[in-house]
């Protein structure tokens, strides 16, 4: 078994080989949830809503039945 850098094979100490990309990437957080794309964006508020509509104002209020109020 030839170990090259792209393998997926174990590595000779045991361990899975690392790929030449992931191994100038941070780790992603213990929970492995988060991209690495994400752990650099805000968090989003806990209601939900996205970063993108957390930075936009709110639309003003829909008048459904039409008499202006």
């Amino acid at each position: 078994m030839s170990n090259t850098t792209n393998s997926n094979e174990d590595a000779v100490d045991g361990t899975d080989a690392i790929t030449t990309l992931d191994s100038h990437m941070p780790a992603p957080p213990k929970d492995g949830t988060a991209t690495t794309q994400d752990s650099h964006m805000p968090a989003p508020p806990k209601d939900g809503v996205t970063t993108l509509d957390s930075h936009m104002p709110a639309p003003p209020a829909l008048d459904l039945d039409g008499d202006g109020k």
